[in-house]
């Protein structure tokens, strides 16, 4: 009995002290689900905690995003290296509107967005808030 109560006082102290920044070690796909709107075409991670590179890199990889025309990841903590995940996926190749508002994208992955032949949809893309620089925005001025 008394390992069990250490145990979970250690997971409870563990939990606390990461906070919403451990929202990736845990299956991405029970989060997907519940945000899931408009039979799989919108999703809007608002109540998913902070999930930063490593949860963003997850959810590039999931099926379950194979649908989504319509992707809001806003104040995730996304920097060069998720949003270069996003890019790469081979499940996000139905973007029309994508939303990266407060994250911490920089120039290198605006580039990967701009060169990405995954996102030749998307008409709407938001970038409120990143740190994109001169290179950024070159980058998506040649984008096709």
């Amino acid at each position: 009995m008394r390992k069990k109560l250490t145990l979970l006082l250690f997971i409870l102290f563990f939990s606390l002290t990461l906070g919403n920044s451990c929202a990736w070690a845990y299956d991405i796909n029970p989060s997907i689900f519940s945000d899931l709107r408009q039979g799989g075409k919108y999703l809007n991670m608002k109540r998913s905690g902070t999930l930063g590179d490593e949860g963003i890199k997850k959810l590039a990889k999931s099926r379950m995003v194979k649908k989504v025309e319509t992707l809001i990841l806003e104040i995730h903590d996304i920097t060069d290296e998720g949003a270069r995940a996003l890019a790469e996926s081979k499940f996000l190749q139905n973007l029309k509107v994508f939303s990266l508002n407060h994250n911490k994208v920089g120039p290198k992955g605006i580039q990967a967005i701009a060169r990405s032949e995954n996102f030749k949809s998307i008409t709407t893309l938001k970038l409120w808030g990143n740190h994109i620089g001169p290179e950024g925005i070159h980058a998506l001025a040649r984008s096709e």
